[in-house]
């Protein structure tokens, strides 16, 4: 997830979120490939902050448990 801003050929900015996907860029050309996008306009800020929230709370939450228990399981099986 990340902000994609595109300048247009007006010289005005379109700002969306891109959710997941893939950029290329060769000869000064840019070819992206997303799954999901929205347009900033189309946000709602405080579902947006939850939302940030609710992600950083997970990436601090610890993944060893996880990995021992299914080493566990495998010495077992």
């Amino acid at each position: 997830m990340g902000p994609l801003r595109i300048r247009l050929l007006n010289d005005q900015w379109l700002t969306t979120v891109l959710w997941s996907g893939f950029v290329r860029i060769v000869n000064n050309e840019i070819i992206i490939l997303g799954n999901d996008a929205e347009l900033g306009s189309d946000l709602d800020p405080k579902e947006a902050q939850k939302a940030l929230e609710i992600a950083e709370a997970n990436l601090s939450k610890p993944r060893v448990r996880k990995i021992w228990l299914k080493e566990a399981h495998s010495r077992t099986s």
